[in-house]
């Protein structure tokens, strides 16, 4: 999205940090950000999503996936440049996220 971003990410110890991560992902990112551009690129703060239950991550994904296409950026989730997924994901044959993960994709802000 070109005014902000959506990350789903999982802690990979059990002493892994949100907001630590967060902050170092702002620190070096604005750094690279603001030497090639001159200005900054984050506004302060953050708003935040905590998913709790691993079974709503494939709704999650799929909710960060079409937000493009909601947009009006991309007609495909996979014909926007800016998005990355893992392989596991499966997007249709067309590069679209299939009719189930479009249904079970929350609508608006997901509230997890």
């Amino acid at each position: 999205m070109p005014d902000h971003l959506h990350l789903v990410v999982q802690g990979m110890t059990d002493t892994a940090s949100r907001p630590a991560f967060t902050q170092r992902a702002k620190q070096r990112s604005g750094y690279h950000g603001k030497r090639a551009t001159g200005q900054s690129v984050w506004q302060v703060g953050y708003h935040d999503r905590v998913i709790w239950l691993e079974a709503d991550i494939p709704a999650m994904v799929a909710y960060v996936l079409a937000n493009p296409v909601r947009a009006g950026l991309a007609q495909h989730a996979s014909d926007y440049p800016f998005c990355w997924k893992k392989p596991e994901l499966k997007l249709g044959p067309t590069g679209q996220l299939t009719t189930e993960q479009m249904t079970n994709a929350p609508q608006g802000r997901p509230e997890l």
